[in-house]
């Protein structure tokens, strides 16, 4: 999606989620829960699961292609 010009999207989901669902996800379940090491491998891992399911939906809802960086001529 970035390098067909669609940035903003990828870049604010990537933040959101990295600092929401890695880093709190990651001390919830390694320090909350003692899973320690394996918690934050857990919530890295539910982090990209997560933002490649919501990459696949704007993928494939078309919304990228609104992007025109190089012209047919």
């Amino acid at each position: 999606l970035q390098t067909t010009g669609d940035v903003m999207f990828p870049t604010i989901l990537a933040v959101v989620f990295c600092w929401v669902v890695a880093v709190l996800g990651g001390y919830i379940l390694g320090v909350y829960f003692s899973l320690g090491i394996k918690g934050i491998w857990i919530a890295m891992t539910i982090d990209e699961l997560i933002r490649a399911v919501i990459f696949l939906i704007r993928f494939l809802s078309n919304k990228w292609q609104k992007y025109d960086l190089v012209n047919n001529a």
